[in-house]
């Protein structure tokens, strides 16, 4: 095994983590559906971070990437603990017997899974940019660059207002944003023209 298959199982193994996380979750809250008051926002960011690891898991598994090292590799491993710890917030205990108001757990917990959602925002714009740029990539400056970002920009728009506003409508919209972002990049992420 070289270096790059050794950070590549790495990343993976943190992703198949994160991913447990949700899928456990989601399993939970169906077993225990008679006590759960659903909330569509939670749902929605619940199926929005899994989908978000795994079209970010495919890519950082990728054999063709060429050796992963110093500050590419700290990124990547940055990104994927940023997915596992969104993961693990956005995913509620589910007691067996007690209610679970998932309305409630938003307005409790979320700011934890969107600030970390948002601090992914941060650490993908360098690793979007070295991405277009190295390998034997034609130089692009930053100001033709971040157009090609806007995913990125609408996300982070969305997130930042459900943050800020605690109106159910608004929080179901912005979720409804950022999944939908989501799964627009999905295909491409997952290498389907």
């Amino acid at each position: 095994m070289n270096q790059t298959e050794i950070a590549v199982t790495l990343l993976s193994f943190v992703y198949v983590l994160a991913l447990t996380h949700i899928l456990q979750c989601l399993r939970d809250l169906w077993i225990a559906r008679d006590h759960v008051k659903p909330a569509a926002s939670q749902l929605i960011w619940m199926i929005s971070l899994m989908v978000l690891g795994i079209e970010t898991w495919f890519p950082a598994a990728a054999a063709d990437q060429g050796a992963i090292t110093g500050w590419r590799l700290g990124a990547r491993l940055l990104f994927s603990m940023g997915i596992y710890f969104a993961c693990a917030f956005v995913s509620p205990p589910v007691p067996e017997k007690e209610i679970v108001d998932l309305q409630v757990y938003e307005a409790r917990n979320g700011v934890g899974y969107k600030a970390t959602f948002l601090f992914l925002g941060a650490v993908a714009l360098p690793l979007n940019y070295d991405s277009l740029t190295h390998g034997g990539a034609v130089a692009m400056s930053w100001a033709a660059f971040l157009p090609t970002q806007w995913f990125l920009g609408v996300t982070t728009l969305a997130t930042a207002v459900s943050i800020w506003r605690r109106e159910p409508w608004v929080r179901t919209t912005c979720a409804v944003i950022v999944l939908s972002v989501n799964l627009l990049g999905l295909p491409s992420r997952m290498g389907i023209p």
